[in-house]
């Protein structure tokens, strides 16, 4: 699953946003998740507009596409615009479990 995570500075819910795009595996049957992990913020995007001053740091994500290898997230940002980056595709376990096989994971 893709999401985004929110941190407010000084704890306060009109303080300064930082949201991040998130990465996690859940599954329905346990309700259980894993391997979640920030796959990217507002500064490996373009520079553009914000909505408002305490936006200007925040990433909404809303998709993930392989194709050809090349793994793509769409993100709105800074509540004012949307983008894309390319990033590591964040669901391959192989690649972060190398002494594992994929079914010895899911054993």
């Amino acid at each position: 699953m893709i999401a985004h995570a929110a941190y407010f500075e000084q704890d306060i819910l009109y303080g300064k946003r930082r949201y991040y795009a998130v990465s996690f595996i859940f599954d329905p049957a346990t309700h259980v998740w894993r391997d979640y992990r920030i796959i990217a913020a507002r500064d490996q995007f373009a520079a553009g507009p914000a909505k408002r001053p305490d936006f200007v740091d925040v990433v909404f994500s809303s998709g993930i596409e392989q194709v050809d290898g090349v793994t793509r997230l769409y993100a709105g940002t800074s509540d004012g615009e949307a983008q894309w980056v390319e990033i590591a595709y964040p669901f391959d376990v192989e690649a972060r479990h190398p002494a594992a096989t994929l079914s010895a994971l899911r054993a």
